[in-house]
């Protein structure tokens, strides 16, 4: 009797222990949720290009507790787990907007971890192409080819964790090779003085600005920095109408970061001509349809102090 007792016992730990997999779709999303006695994980990715993913979720994974005296059963910070009529839903958020309901069934095929690896090696190339893109200037010749490189990883076998060991090693002989062949001086004093404006001088600033392409990632970064910073500097660069202001208000008005460039200016006190014209461009870009999201690459500081970090490191 005893040992029917105890097999018993043993049954409902193992049962406990078990966990459910479950999976659904939506708008380009593949949402895995495995179910716990006491807790579910939520692992979300995005298909943005043909059989390329990535992370939905920074983290890549959320982890839901339970709840009690509620009609969820989980519940996270942006995920919430029900269950209808012996159906389980998900009611997943993204960045507090973008709200989906989606309706999961069992999953029948687990392919979560080539899905990590594939969303892992596009967040490894994504850096990489944002480097090259931040350190990229008109008298560049070389250009690495970072999707062929990561292309050529073998995803098949192995765990994830292994994977990441070998992305990680490819990754950082792609970093050094992207600097050793983009790497410029006038390029790198852009960053350089970008990060230390509040000890810059002027007359400098004025002749960066005078002396940019901005057409590349280092103008757009600097014109950026130096509104948050400085915006008196650059309505007086404006003001003294040089001969590459028509560029530099065309690289305002397009700017990713248009907003928080244009919330600068006007609070500034400078009642110059050149703050009038920044400020004009927000006219112009209301009626030429400009896309916030027009331009490849989204200005990050911390990631350019990064590529400034990496620079002085290796040289």
């Amino acid at each position: 009797m005893r040992h029917y007792f105890l097999l018993f016992l043993l049954m409902g730990f193992s049962t406990a222990l078990h966990a459910q997999l479950y999976e659904g779709k939506k708008s380009g999303f593949k949402f895995f949720v495995e179910v716990f006695a006491d807790s579910a994980k939520v692992e979300v990715f995005r298909n943005y290009y043909l059989y390329r993913y990535e992370f939905a979720y920074k983290e890549g994974e959320e982890i839901l507790v339970g709840q009690s005296n509620t009609d969820t059963l989980f519940r996270g910070i942006q995920n919430q787990l029900y269950k209808k009529k012996k159906t389980f839903y998900l009611k997943s958020s993204f960045n507090g907007k973008d709200v989906f309901i989606v309706k999961l069934s069992d999953c029948k095929y687990d392919s979560r971890d080539l899905l990590r690896k594939k969303a892992y090696s596009s967040r490894q190339m994504h850096q990489l192409n944002r480097l090259q893109d931040s350190l990229s200037h008109p008298n560049q010749t070389e250009f690495t080819d970072v999707t062929s490189a990561f292309y050529q990883l073998n995803r098949d076998s192995g765990s994830f964790e292994a994977y990441a060991l070998r992305t990680n090693r490819c990754a950082d002989s792609l970093r050094e090779m992207i600097i050793l062949s983009s790497r410029s001086a006038a390029v790198d004093r852009y960053y350089e003085v970008g990060l230390s404006l509040d000890t810059a001088d002027s007359s400098e600033v004025f002749k960066l600005l005078e002396n940019a392409n901005y057409q590349y990632e280092y103008a757009r970064y600097f014109v950026f920095t130096l509104s948050q910073v400085k915006p008196d500097w650059l309505i007086q660069y404006v003001d003294k109408n040089p001969a590459n202001k028509e560029s530099l208000l065309k690289n305002i008005k397009n700017h990713p970061h248009f907003k928080e460039i244009h919330q600068k200016v006007k609070e500034s006190s400078m009642n110059l001509n050149g703050r009038k014209e920044i400020l004009k461009q927000k006219r112009k870009r209301n009626t030429s349809n400009v896309a916030v999201g027009a331009l490849s690459v989204t200005i990050v500081l911390a990631e350019v102090a990064l590529v400034v970090g990496l620079i002085i490191w290796i040289f």
